[in-house]
């Protein structure tokens, strides 16, 4: 089940009903309603290009602090409506422009594993830039395994200029 996992928060990512639009995660993705190019984790930056949609709900994480968080419409500032965890905003057109800048926290938590087994205890330090992990430590050198978290590019403050083409799937499947 791990490809409809995949899809289903894919399909998430927006999600839009008649002339409104939900942004539900800050990943890129390419709707009916609306694009979203997502400078995370590189940078605190978000740009939504409105289609279709004339009303806009962005979940915003926790971890960005409402007083950081600066928002704009076509250039010009704009406060939008709070609604529990979403930034909203009314009387959009098609081609407007929302943009959404804060700072991306940067955090270290450390993991004790198997911490009751004597000979076995290991000590794990991730590094965190918003919600993604960008390191772990220490590095498994063992050629067997997988190097999971070695994410040195992901160290940088700009995020990489990539040229991709646009899809937008004519239907979505819904399972449930």
């Amino acid at each position: 089940n791990a490809t409809q996992g995949l899809y289903y928060a894919w399909e998430g990512i927006v999600r839009g009903q008649g002339d409104s639009a939900q942004v539900n995660l800050l990943l890129n993705r390419a709707s009916p309603w609306l694009d979203v190019d997502s400078f995370l984790p590189f940078e605190g930056r978000v740009e939504i290009r409105v289609k279709t949609a004339r009303r806009l709900a962005v979940r915003i994480p926790s971890w960005v602090r409402r007083a950081e968080l600066h928002a704009e419409v076509n250039g010009r500032p704009q406060a939008g409506v709070w609604v529990g965890n979403y930034l909203t905003f009314q009387d959009l057109r098609a081609n407007d422009q929302v943009a959404l800048r804060f700072p991306v926290p940067e955090s270290r938590a450390s993991y004790t594993i198997a911490a009751h087994i004597p000979d076995h205890e290991r000590v794990y330090t991730l590094s965190v830039r918003g919600s993604t992990v960008i390191d772990v430590q220490p590095h498994d050198e063992s050629p067997t395994t997988y190097p999971l978290y070695q994410r040195a590019d992901m160290q940088a403050t700009k995020a990489p200029p990539r040229k991709v083409a646009r899809f937008v799937a004519d239907k979505t499947v819904f399972g449930w």
